[in-house]
């Protein structure tokens, strides 16, 4: 009960999108039926803002977000995935209801203004009166249920363009349905309209409740489809890991304490009382809480993608995470192959690289999290890497062929001492680490507009405050 309050608090504001989606659309239709009754000869009108208020829930009710962003909330909050496909429903059936006691409110308020500006003209189409059955708003809040996990089962397995290859042609169902049905009344022998005798032939085998009741059937399937895992064969270096591995939901997950065993080099241990496991390498410590998209490197908080999880006493974590993070390489082929993980190489940097890089990192982001020091580090690195920079880190940090590349060289602060995580991130960074793939630049948006970097490089990603292009 407390997360559902919590999770509540953080959603109230769609509903509040909401509202604004569908008096936009009220007002909307409201023009159009004062814009058409200028040249309307039948003295009739239409309650067109009521309706169009009613049909903008379907979308409104979905303007809380993403599947995906509610999602990372509630992880966020702490919450696993079966907490959040629990709340998440039902707070989109709050939020629908509240959209369709609106709608009526809206359409009420339509009909006063018409019935002061047309007196004495016919009302010829209200929504509210034409589907004045209680189980039709109980069936529409279901379906906008239904749509709104759909959404976001897509988003989490498929991402975005899954989302808008389903989304784009449901927005023409409620034109299609309508139409369909129409077409069945008029006794129409078109495509169109068998779909609608079809759908009234539907309608009709059974009550209202039992309708209800298959769509509470169905989205319970769904929650249950979601929870479904892959079985995975992993391998390290060409050794199968011992262990379960599995995929859920696009994310693959494997043993954590496997893993590190395999890479080689580390020490591992449970904590009980901190429901976290434990590991550490003559590099820095791991600590691996559960349930959380987060790990600590040292003590400094470092992002993961995905929560960690905990099946059959094992915890596992989700794998191109924290192999960016222990400077691993995955391979992933297709769902029939194993998942290859390399083992990255022995580390070969000098005391200098190390001094420089951790002075450019803490100069540059001091303040940043350990995930965005890391990837200003990764930019470093890869101009060093690059034909086009010079091939030391010392020479990157001053080059000066196109200008000073860097403002702590030009304002001194890269003498300043580095802090103590900006030294880890640098060595984390040297040692294979990587937060912002082959990215050679980044700029701060609040301080700098980076005109030539968005017109000339791709557009990798945003940590913290800076944003990196490749």
């Amino acid at each position: 009960m407390d997360f559902f309050v919590r999770y509540w608090k953080v959603n109230r504001g769609g509903m509040l999108m909401m509202f604004a989606f569908q008096a936009g659309l009220f007002l909307m239709g409201v023009v159009m039926v004062l814009i058409i009754n200028i040249f309307n000869k039948d003295r009739d009108y239409a309650a067109i803002g009521g309706m169009m208020a009613l049909m903008a829930t379907i979308i409104g009710g979905l303007t809380r977000g993403t599947g995906m962003s509610r999602y990372r909330l509630a992880v966020s909050m702490g919450r696993t995935r079966r907490s959040y496909m629990l709340a998440d429903p039902i707070l989109t059936a709050i939020n629908c209801a509240a959209g369709v006691a609106f709608a009526w409110l809206l359409n009420q308020l339509e009909l006063r203004l018409y019935a002061m500006i047309y007196s004495g003209w016919e009302l010829a189409l209200n929504i509210f009166h034409k589907i004045d059955q209680w189980w039709f708003y109980l069936a529409f809040i279901l379906g906008i249920c239904l749509l709104d996990f759909l959404f976001g089962a897509l988003m989490l397995r498929f991402g975005s363009k899954g989302f808008a290859a389903v989304w784009f042609p449901l927005c023409f169902l409620p034109l299609i349905i309508t139409g369909s049905v129409d077409a069945a009344k008029e006794g129409g022998t078109s495509l169109l309209a068998q779909i609608g005798r079809g759908m009234v032939y539907l309608t009709g085998l059974m009550p209202p409740m039992l309708w209800a009741a298959v769509g509470g059937a169905l989205l319970l399937a769904l929650l249950t489809l979601s929870q479904t895992a892959r079985a995975l064969t992993v391998t390290v270096d060409g050794e199968i890991l011992p262990g379960e591995s599995f995929a859920e939901d696009g994310v693959t997950y494997v043993p954590l304490a496997p893993l590190l065993e395999a890479l080689g080099g580390w020490e591992t241990a449970w904590d009980a009382d901190q429901r976290a496991a434990w590991a550490e390498t003559e590099l820095f410590s791991l600590t691996v809480p559960v349930q959380r998209s987060h790990v600590l490197a040292d003590g400094y908080l470092y992002d993961i993608s995905d929560d960690t999880l905990v099946r059959s006493g094992s915890t596992y974590v989700p794998l191109r995470s924290l192999a960016d993070l222990l400077g691993a390489r995955v391979e992933f082929v297709d769902w029939s192959s194993p998942v290859a993980v390399h083992s990255g190489q022995a580390p070969s940097y000098t005391e200098e690289d190390l001094y420089w890089l951790s002075r450019i990192i803490s100069a540059e982001s001091k303040g940043e999290s350990l995930l965005g020091q890391v990837a200003v580090g990764n930019v470093i690195l890869n101009r060093v890497a690059s034909e086009d920079f010079p091939n030391t880190i010392r020479g990157v940090v001053f080059d000066r062929r196109n200008a000073v590349q860097f403002e702590p060289v030009a304002n001194n602060t890269i003498y300043d001492e580095p802090t103590a995580q900006s030294v880890l991130a640098a060595r984390l960074a040297l040692n294979g680490t990587n937060a912002a793939g082959s990215c050679l630049y980044f700029f701060n948006p609040s301080i700098s507009k980076g005109v030539w970097i968005r017109q000339n490089r791709a557009y990798f990603g945003s940590i913290g405050c800076h944003a990196f292009y490749q």
